[in-house]
């Protein structure tokens, strides 16, 4: 149980993370990798949360969905501009 809810708590602590990286990255590498990047390991970060059988591979699957909801910053970025 204990170890289910580190998941969730990596999932927000890797989100918050990087939406304090992802404005310098989209600045740097553009508007469309980051987007590209964010998405994709979002889909698998789900993809490997639905399937693992461990909860250390869902750990590490919330870790990628953390990273994909890094992007919540986007739209923010791009009305910036």
């Amino acid at each position: 149980d204990a170890l289910i809810a580190l998941s969730l708590q990596v999932n927000w602590f890797t989100s918050g993370a990087v939406c304090l990286a992802i404005g310098f990255a989209a600045d740097r590498l553009g508007r469309r990798p980051v987007l590209l990047s964010c998405m994709t390991c979002y889909i698998f970060g789900a993809l490997g949360a639905g399937m693992t059988p461990s909860v250390d591979g869902l750990i590490l699957a919330r870790v990628l969905q953390g990273v994909g909801e890094g992007l919540c910053v986007m739209p923010y970025i791009v009305a910036r501009d």
